[in-house]
């Protein structure tokens, strides 16, 4: 790696991200809300992207385990993550029904 800066930022969010999903488990664990659920399995899939996206960087992009990482951090932070934060937000103002109906759609 020939610049250790590119790590500073990521790394930041790293860490901010695994703890936003432990405040929001936590409420979740107090409070048994299903929109804190699924936001927190949004920010758990957020921190392991996150976290895929720093070993992409330290194994280097092109290598074959930078791109199973980079394979990882686009998969669950472009395309999973965004749909379980959104159904975290149908769960909030939705009906339980509709939100069970959206989850199962996701699911599928």
């Amino acid at each position: 790696m020939n610049n250790p800066i590119l790590l500073l930022y990521p790394s930041i969010n790293v860490i901010v991200t695994a703890l936003f999903a432990a405040v929001v488990l936590r409420q979740y664990l107090q409070r048994h809300r299903s929109y804190q659920l699924f936001w927190t399995i949004a920010l758990s899939m957020a921190f392991l992207a996150t976290l895929a996206y720093v070993l992409m960087i330290v194994a280097q992009p092109t290598s074959s385990i930078g791109i199973v990482f980079f394979r990882v951090y686009y998969i669950l932070g472009g395309a999973l993550m965004p749909a379980w934060l959104g159904l975290g937000s149908i769960a909030l103002i939705a009906s339980p029904r509709i939100t069970r109906i959206c989850l199962v759609v996701l699911s599928i």
